[in-house]
């Protein structure tokens, strides 16, 4: 659980918005599976997930690998 106090709390929803921001922009083309845009949204959200103190999954990395069908 992630515990803020009072005073983070406004910094922490403003720093949402931005990220909200960022994955939901025109940059990132719809995020497709796949693609470019695809792997910069998922650099950036395990970026943030460690720039906020979560560790690595039990598989000692961000990523898990699976089969998406056709």
């Amino acid at each position: 659980m992630l515990v803020l106090p009072l005073g983070g709390f406004c910094q922490f929803n403003q720093q949402i918005q931005v990220d909200v921001v960022y994955l939901a922009s025109e940059e990132l083309e719809g995020r497709a599976t796949g693609t470019p845009s695809e792997g910069r949204a998922s650099e950036y959200i395990a970026s943030r997930m460690k720039a906020i103190g979560l560790r690595p999954g039990a598989s000692g990395g961000w990523f898990q690998a699976f089969r998406v069908p056709a």
